[in-house]
């Protein structure tokens, strides 16, 4: 299941296994569905045009207008996709495929092998800048400055089997956020240490960074914790039905829970 914001604050979209649900903040029933082939792993929505990328397990990257819930593009690459990941200003869109990271040229229109890692590659991200690419794969996190061909930090997350299942770049300040394991951990790019971990009693699955850096989210099946960012200390915490949850960019809404009954856990 995954679940993304509309940077306009009033639409999202929420995937449960092969079916996609175009939704409304405040509506009752969805506005779009549409049912694919294979299961649907990750949405991104572009922040300046009414159009979502969506992928899938089959391999098919697709393009979604979310005013009419068409397909308007969609393109195959052979493997099947497990995140994406816009930059702020769209220019650039991460795809990531087992252990590859494709990067999609919005304004060519083209798509072109960015770089493989060797080991599996579970989360991406881009700082604010959109100059700066973070990707954690097997138990480590790497960031590159990829328009300058040049890499940036690396470090380990922990032992071996702490793999670095996702990735979030704050944009804000020099910290990027993991979750190994059952931990979250905070590393400073500018100190090479890590500031903060935090311990649940599950796996962390999902981490964002909102309302410019102030604040940072995780998940787990524990539940939706909100931590401030300057100290770190816990705001509110929730148990909803799901753990999957999307953030808009400007912090208004974070929603979590079912394709048929989306909890709103927090609003400014």
């Amino acid at each position: 299941m995954c679940l993304s914001p509309v940077e306009d604050g009033i639409h999202y979209a929420v995937a449960d296994f092969f079916n996609l649900y175009i939704r409304s903040f405040g509506e009752s029933e969805p506005l779009h569905s549409l049912k694919f082939n294979d299961y649907i792993n990750s949405i991104a929505f572009h922040p300046d045009e009414p159009v979502f990328m969506v992928g899938c397990g089959d391999g098919y990257l697709r393009e979604i207008d979310y005013r009419t819930g068409t397909i308007v593009a969609e393109v195959d690459l052979q493997r099947p996709i497990s995140s994406l990941k816009f930059t702020k200003k769209g220019d650039f869109l991460g795809i990531v495929c087992a252990e590859t990271v494709f990067l999609l040229n919005w304004e060519e229109h083209t798509i072109y092998e960015y770089n493989s890692f060797g080991e599996q590659v579970y989360g991406i991200d881009f700082s604010e800048s959109g100059h700066e690419l973070v990707v954690g794969f097997g138990n480590k996190v790497q960031t590159f400055f990829f328009n300058i061909d040049h890499s940036g930090v690396k470090f380990e997350v922990g032992y071996e089997n702490h793999k670095a299942y996702a990735v979030a770049y704050s944009g804000f300040s020099p910290d990027i956020a993991v979750a190994a394991g059952t931990t979250l951990k905070i590393y400073d790019i500018v100190d090479k240490k890590f500031v903060f971990e935090y311990e649940a009693m599950h796996q962390v699955q999902y981490i964002e960074w909102f309302d410019k850096g102030k604040y940072l989210a995780f998940s787990s099946r524990d539940g939706v914790t909100i931590l401030e960012a300057d100290t770190y200390k816990e705001v509110q915490s929730f148990v909803p039905r799901a753990f999957v949850f999307g953030v808009s960019d400007d912090g208004s809404k974070l929603i979590c829970g079912s394709r048929n009954t989306p909890t709103y856990i927090w609003s400014k």
